[in-house]
């Protein structure tokens, strides 16, 4: 790293959060929603590595912490799908056995307890009682503060009895810095066979080709504007217009087909207008309504509920996604390996698209 350590920053009132360098001067504090790939990268003797299987991440062992980025449309409101210096910083994740400073102590020393004793010590806006939680019981808890852009992991044992609030004694896991929001979505409720997820009281749907399912406008009207990308990103034959909420871990996606009549009349594609498809990944922590699965679920408990899925191959990323149904609506999975060495959940894909 150009120095020796840096410090990390919470949201505060306009300021979005960040980090800073503790001891190096000429180097402004790097934010989420502005900072570029490049200007992270400045930041390290050597360029962080890419995610094994995730381009748009950097990640930095020797600090145990990961950037992730997103795509910066062009004038056109492209997107080019490929990882460059023009991207832009969405999410900062810290292990907890990170030797960097935040709240004026090292990670690795902190505690629930210290953090919240920590945030209660600000003189800024964050205001400790203004978290919210999310627990799976006996084994995690999420304590996050959404108009703060700021959340952390809590590891829960089988001996944990009240999780009505932060569980003081769990084992702190991680850190996580993102664009703030105006509302508690990240425990909402999705439906993974009927495809839908319902947020701030309203339900999004997706649509069956050109009909039914939620309009694409009303994503951004109950999620509000603080997206961290909103662009399209064209094939040969198709069109996807796409907004992702990386603070949610959600992506919606209108699909547009060719129009047949083109260049003699209209546009090259022809949009649904409606929500084709929702992809949920980390940090997420809502469960199917149906059969409490949720990211982190072993496949051995997907398949104990939709059977075994089917593998397809990404032509584009050659990544291996499992698909669930026997008809149309069908239910995409990635899967990751654990540190049980189990492979769980990395992402649902509601209403896949089967090309096959």
């Amino acid at each position: 790293m150009n120095g020796n350590s840096f410090n990390l920053v919470s949201a505060d009132g306009a300021q979005l959060p960040g980090f800073e360098p503790s001891n190096v001067g000429g180097m402004s504090v790097q934010r989420i929603g502005t900072a570029t790939r490049q200007e992270v990268g400045a930041f390290f003797e050597t360029v962080p590595r890419a995610g094994d299987t995730l381009t748009y991440r950097w990640i930095c062992d020797d600090h145990g912490l990961s950037f992730d980025f997103v795509d910066v449309p062009n004038a056109s409101g492209e997107l080019d799908g490929e990882p460059d210096n023009s991207d832009i910083l969405s999410r900062i994740v810290v292990d907890a056995s990170s030797s960097l400073t935040f709240l004026g102590s090292e990670i690795h020393a902190l505690t629930p307890q210290a953090l919240q004793d920590g945030i209660a010590g600000l003189t800024n806006s964050l205001d400790p009682t203004s978290y919210v939680l999310h627990t799976i019981p006996d084994t995690i808890q999420m304590v996050v503060y959404p108009s703060h852009g700021f959340s952390y992991l809590i590891s829960l044992t089988d001996t944990t009895t009240d999780t009505a609030d932060i569980v003081m004694d769990g084992t702190l896991i991680s850190l996580t810095f993102f664009k703030p929001q105006e509302n508690d979505n990240w425990g909402a409720s999705m439906n993974l066979t009927a495809p839908s997820m319902t947020l701030n009281g309203q339900t999004i749907t997706t649509s069956s080709g050109l009909t039914g399912g939620s309009d694409f406008t009303l994503v951004t009207q109950i999620l509000g504007d603080a997206y961290d990308v909103k662009g399209s990103i064209e094939g040969d034959d198709f069109m996807l217009n796409i907004v992702t909420y990386a603070s949610l871990g959600l992506r919606f996606v209108e699909g547009c087909g060719e129009n047949p009549a083109y260049p003699l009349f209209g546009d090259p594609f022809i949009c649904s207008e409606k929500v084709t498809a929702i992809v949920i990944s980390s940090p997420f922590m809502g469960t199917d309504a149906n059969t409490g699965l949720r990211l982190g679920s072993s496949k051995a408990e997907v398949e104990g509920a939709f059977g075994v899925g089917a593998l397809r191959i990404d032509e584009d990323s050659g990544g291996e996604v499992y698909v669930y149904g026997d008809s149309e609506p069908l239910l995409g999975i990635i899967y990751a390996e654990g540190s049980d060495g189990v492979e769980r959940v990395g992402a649902f894909i509601l209403n896949y698209l089967d090309e096959t």
